[in-house]
């Protein structure tokens, strides 16, 4: 679909590619629109209070590495629950203080959990340079967001519609209950191709 409506497509995946370097210097690629298809969450202490909004790499959690920005607290120790590994999990102060260069008006869509449940992540990806951020305000089914993401796509791309629109036609996740939302709120009247310019 996305090469369709006239995207060429990168892909990075599994343990050795997406990764805190990948997150890193991802802003110098160009990216014009970026889809998240990695797992994330919310954030707490001890008491459970929540903090923020990780975005979950698939680098196997050390605490000898990245110490800058472990003792800074811009990344995270993350995991789906308690029968997976821990993994480094990215924070808003990564995407503002350690990823390199800026996003050029670039669409940012999240599939994973919990995205915009605060708006943290998003209001720094904005930060950076991104035109809109997309994302589930709570946790949300991978079967569903799957489908949703396709119809999603179709909705910008295929379609034409403008953002707002776009998300209002995916609909909530049925077991769940999470809604696709964006940030910021202006960028609901414009189209993925007015977004990107």
């Amino acid at each position: 679909m996305l090469k369709a409506c006239g995207f060429g497509v990168d892909l990075y995946q599994g343990d050795e590619e997406v990764t805190v370097d990948l997150y890193r210097h991802l802003p110098s690629y160009e990216y014009s629109l970026i889809i998240f298809r990695a797992h994330s969450g919310l954030i707490g202490n001890g008491e459970e209070i929540i903090k923020r909004t990780c975005l979950f790499t698939n680098e196997s959690y050390s605490e000898r590495k990245h110490r800058t920005e472990q003792l800074t607290d811009q990344l995270a120790m993350a995991r789906i629950d308690e029968h997976h590994p821990w993994v480094f999990g990215i924070g808003d102060e990564f995407v503002t203080q350690t990823m390199e260069g800026n996003f050029d008006n670039t669409v940012i869509i999240m599939m994973g959990c919990s995205c915009l449940y605060l708006e943290d992540l998003a209001r720094a990806f904005v930060q950076k340079g991104a035109s809109t951020y997309l994302g589930w305000d709570a946790s949300v089914g991978l079967d569903y967001v799957d489908k949703a993401m396709i119809k999603l796509i179709g909705n910008l791309c295929s379609e034409g519609m403008a953002v707002g629109q776009a998300v209002a036609m995916v609909g909530p996740d049925p077991d769940y209950g999470a809604c696709l939302k964006y940030h910021p709120m202006e960028s609901g009247n414009q189209t993925l191709r007015e977004l990107i310019r």
